[in-house]
């Protein structure tokens, strides 16, 4: 049940917010990406807003890639997002 409360975001430690790592625009959506730590490695994850406003819709992109550096992890997740949007575009959100 942990490893699954981890997967989909149910398992931040802080009770928080997850720590955004990085945040870029790309074709006029906003991308956070927020690694997880997970046994010494970091997983893929990444944000993709839809606007600044306070009620903008979110989608999530988890990979199942594991890095050793938080750094490399952020890097690849908005790369990953980067190509969901590509692909998605708005239709992300749906």
């Amino acid at each position: 049940m942990s490893f699954l409360k981890k997967l989909f975001g149910g398992g931040e430690s802080s009770g928080g917010a997850p720590k955004v790592a990085s945040r870029e625009t790309y074709k006029d959506f906003i991308i956070e990406a927020a690694p997880v730590a997970e046994g010494g490695q970091y997983r893929l994850r990444a944000f993709i807003v839809e606007s600044e406003a306070e009620d903008a819709r979110r989608a999530t992109v988890i990979r199942a890639d594991l890095v050793t550096s938080s750094d490399q992890a952020a890097e690849f997740a908005v790369m990953k997002a980067k190509q969901v949007i590509d692909e998605q575009g708005a239709a992300v959100f749906n």
